[in-house]
């Protein structure tokens, strides 16, 4: 999969259910998904940028006016840029430079099994420190305890 544009956040879906064909059953698998706390986009990514260095479109043009008050006609001259891009603030926008690098900012865990359980959060509270989220409760908690849960969604965001 390459990308030529990058969202700002990135979100990974971990599929833990599958059917079981001899139990005739879902399950839910227990596996541990190994992530990591940044993520280099390089290997997604493609800069359009590099190919056609300049996607706007300039057309320059006149247009007649009859707005005035003796209702003669004026010509007026006209410039419009356009831009083959979509100006979309939740997109990380065209650059020359490498791409971002995401920084995680939340983990979701499934306890429990195919058809019934909790889930819980793990939030980045700043650089250094980690939240465990669970209904009303909410805890200081570690790296190393974030990394060893079973992530069902990880959440990264540009830096």
């Amino acid at each position: 999969m390459v990308l030529t544009r990058l969202p700002t956040v990135l979100c990974f879906h971990i599929q833990r259910r599958y059917y079981d064909p001899i139990a005739e059953t879902m399950t839910k698998t227990a596996q541990h998904v190994e992530f990591t706390e940044y993520l280099d986009a390089n290997q997604f990514y493609h800069n359009d940028n590099d190919n056609d260095s300049n996607n706007d479109k300039t057309t320059t043009g006149t247009a007649t006016s009859s707005s005035s008050p003796n209702n003669s006609q004026q010509e007026v001259s006209t410039t419009t840029t356009t831009t083959s891009s979509m100006d979309t603030p939740a997109l990380v926008p065209h650059r020359s430079s490498p791409p971002p690098l995401y920084k995680l900012q939340s983990v979701v865990e499934h306890c429990g099994n195919a058809y019934s359980g909790h889930y819980q959060t793990y939030r980045r509270r700043n650089d250094n420190e980690w939240c465990l989220v669970s209904d009303q409760s909410v805890q200081l908690t570690s790296w190393q305890h974030v990394q060893s849960c079973q992530a069902y969604m990880l959440f990264y965001e540009a830096t």
